[in-house]
């Protein structure tokens, strides 16, 4: 799965409660996971979805 296919699946979810968040806030919602991300596992950090 790449991004814009990550942000199409979120945005289509999200949008059956929200339909009032644009895929566009969706998108920004990602990179900016994706830097913190980056970010914490460069520094050494571990990142956990539980």
């Amino acid at each position: 799965m790449n991004k814009t296919e990550l942000i199409a699946i979120v945005h289509n979810l999200v949008s059956i409660d929200h339909p009032e968040v644009s895929k566009k806030a969706v998108a920004a919602t990602i990179e900016t996971l994706s830097e913190v991300i980056l970010a914490t596992v460069s520094g050494g950090g571990e990142v956990v979805f539980a």
